[in-house]
């Protein structure tokens, strides 16, 4: 069983083309394991090699100063920005706005790492396209050259690459959401998830009645950031 997305409150909406300063967003809370601190040193690392862009980072958290010490230290304070905590409305509407969207996950010090973020399912499933770090279940939905770009995790590099690459894609970046839209719409959609549930529950309990309704997994938004509901 894998995490149920509602289709109908992310509509697709795949970007005509970028700006001329792109605008790339990562949500999450300012922990770690979220990996901010590299979009911060890949934002200084472009703009230095000649890549405008800007970053804005929705979410709070225990990183907030040294996050923004480090926008400091780069001389970005005009180019990143830390949004603070979004309520779900405001996601969805900076998914639908922004040009890119960034992940760049790492395993913490501590082995806390993410699973598969409800929030890149919901990029995915909006029309961004997405850039993720490869920490454990990311890589089942986010493939270079298929529905996004997959990146090394804990490097700056790499993403500064990986953010160069996806402006330069001009259309091709069509080609990436739309597969990106359809897998999310096979694997992930909230219906489809509900009918298997049911039919595990039915073959189970074959004498039984079936459930006349089947909740299906919401991600929520916290006073930190988007997060996922614990599944069971």
């Amino acid at each position: 069983m894998r995490n149920g997305l509602e289709l109908e409150r992310f509509p697709y909406l795949p970007r005509p083309g970028m700006r001329e300063v792109p605008r790339l967003l990562a949500v999450g809370r300012l922990v770690e394991k979220k990996g901010f601190a590299h979009l911060i040193d890949a934002v200084a690392a472009l703009r230095e090699a000649g890549t405008p862009v800007r970053a804005e980072i929705v979410g709070d958290g225990p990183l907030h100063e040294d996050l923004a010490a480090r926008i400091a230290h780069h001389g970005l304070g005009q180019s990143v920005r830390l949004l603070g905590p979004r309520t779900q409305e405001e996601v969805r509407t900076l998914l639908q706005e922004a040009d890119l969207f960034v992940a760049p996950f790492v395993i913490a010090e501590d082995g806390n790492a993410d699973g598969l973020p409800t929030v890149l399912l919901e990029a995915m499933a909006s029309g961004i396209p997405c850039i993720a770090a490869d920490v454990t279940a990311v890589g089942e939905v986010v493939r270079t050259g298929e529905t996004g770009w997959l990146i090394r995790s804990g490097e700056t590099a790499p993403l500064a690459t990986a953010i160069r690459d996806a402006i330069a894609a001009g259309s091709e970046l069509r080609r990436l959401t739309d597969a990106a839209r359809e897998l999310i719409e096979t694997e992930y959609a909230s219906e489809g998830q509900a009918a298997r549930l049911r039919a595990l529950v039915e073959a189970d309990h074959p004498t039984s009645s079936a459930p006349t309704a089947v909740p299906t997994p919401r991600s929520v938004l916290t006073a930190d950031g988007a997060v996922p509901t614990p599944r069971s």
